[in-house]
């Protein structure tokens, strides 16, 4: 992570303010803890009874940077998991083997570290669908040229899957499981004629392929045991859609994983498909079968990739 790349995220409008840029490029020598409770000493805390002041956003920018070094790093995602489950645990210190920054090792007040731990929790959801949501809909887009940032639109989709499935493996009650479910519905279950057929289509079908097969690689076992229920009901609707090739019953299920495999395998025929896109679907597949039998994911299919 280089210089120019920090300084044109807090150069930028709406960008990252500096201490923020600065804690993160530490964290690759330091401790996931004390880059944490610098990072949060940059939050304005806020009392929700109180709306005098709504105009900080301390807590968005900070998650800007995070999910932008998460698009334009992929070998730093470990790194970054570790930073989230910090963060996370100080602000829910009862959760079962939490992560947390100790009051007495930070200088700060305990009730007001968990307080903006707890107040950048609670963004979260919302900032990370914001970001999913924009990089699936602009993915095919121009490379952008500003200095530092030098990753592909979708190159940074691909990552940030990457990036969001190893937290839902590690977290499998985050909010964004539903959204797991979404991607590789929208790409295994989509008519390719349909979707995909015009010849500017090929580039987008290689990103979202590859981007799909992100979930699987990194979060499948959470994916295969997934129980419908810890979705919330408002999403009730969206699960229920069926497509051209799904009539059965809604969200997951043994059986739609196993269409989504031989999709996947499917995937290797169509015309146009890219080398990269061909090895993510052929490991895809593989990750599916190995899941199957032994319940966990295969760390060797990843091996020499997103460093």
């Amino acid at each position: 992570m280089s210089d120019p790349w920090f300084e044109s995220k807090v150069a930028e409008e709406y960008g990252a303010l500096k201490p923020q840029a600065d804690a993160l490029r530490d964290l690759f020598n330091n401790t996931p803890g004390a880059t944490a409770q610098r990072l949060l000493s940059t939050v304005t805390a806020t009392d929700d009874s109180d709306d005098s002041d709504d105009s900080d956003d301390s807590d968005w920018r900070l998650w800007n940077l995070l999910f932008d070094a998460a698009a334009d790093f992929p070998g730093k995602h470990q790194t970054i998991t570790d930073l989230f489950l910090v963060l996370r645990g100080t602000a829910r210190p009862s959760l079962e083997s939490a992560q947390n920054i100790q009051a007495k090792d930070s200088g700060e007040d305990e009730t007001e570290l968990m307080q903006r731990a707890d107040q950048l929790m609670r963004r979260f959801p919302m900032d990370w669908r914001d970001r999913h949501d924009r990089l699936w809909a602009w993915h095919d887009g121009p490379r952008r040229e500003r200095e530092g940032e030098e990753t592909s639109p979708g190159q940074q989709l691909i990552n940030f899957t990457a990036f969001s499935a190893q937290l839902l493996e590690k977290v499998p009650e985050i909010e964004h499981l539903v959204f797991a479910f979404f991607d590789i519905r929208e790409t295994r279950e989509a008519d390719w004629d349909e979707s995909y057929g015009e010849a500017s289509g090929r580039g987008k079908f290689n990103i979202e392929l590859s981007a799909a097969a992100q979930w699987i690689l990194h979060a499948g076992p959470v994916i295969y045991k997934v129980d419908n229920n810890m979705i919330a009901d408002a999403w009730g609707k969206g699960l229920a859609c069926e497509t051209k090739l799904w009539k059965g019953s809604p969200g997951f299920s043994p059986d739609r994983w196993i269409l989504w495999k031989d999709r996947f395998g499917a995937a290797l025929q169509v015309d146009g498909l890219g080398d990269d896109a061909k090895s993510w679907a052929s490991k895809a597949q593989e990750a599916m079968n190995y899941i199957e039998a032994k319940g966990t994911c295969n760390p060797g299919l990843l091996e020499g990739r997103h460093d």
